[in-house]
């Protein structure tokens, strides 16, 4: 019979947060040029709170974590609370995971257009 002991799942644990955390690092520095200026190790720790944040809504599959990763990297790390929308939707037991990860996809791209300057105001 094998046993498994609770330190060998901590470390094991540890280990798929790790792997995790390199996976996030990665796609920020893959996809936005701010973060891969970012010396590296210097997005671990906003990356692990974002991801502990995640969690505590219940995103805990990698998709839903990351969406809240790449949201809080752009919006701010207390994203979450800074807007009250987001907020709501997050704290709120009336949507699934998947439906809150999805919505902080959608209203990420949407505040971003809202937020950034149309052509027309910079002159084109």
């Amino acid at each position: 019979m094998l046993i498994i002991t609770d330190d060998q799942i901590t470390h094991l644990s540890a280990l798929s947060r790790a792997d995790f955390i390199g996976r996030a690092d990665r796609l920020l520095r893959s996809r936005f040029e701010e973060a891969a200026a970012v010396p590296d190790g210097e997005l671990n720790a906003p990356i692990e709170a974002l991801t502990d944040k995640a969690l505590g809504y219940g995103l805990v599959m990698e998709p839903q974590a990351l969406a809240y990763i790449v949201t809080g990297w752009l919006l701010g790390l207390e994203f979450d609370t800074d807007f009250p929308a987001a907020r709501f939707m997050l704290a709120s037991p009336d949507y699934t995971p998947a439906e809150k990860a999805d919505w902080l996809e959608n209203w990420t791209v949407r505040m971003f257009k809202l937020l950034a300057p149309s052509s027309s105001k910079m002159g084109g």
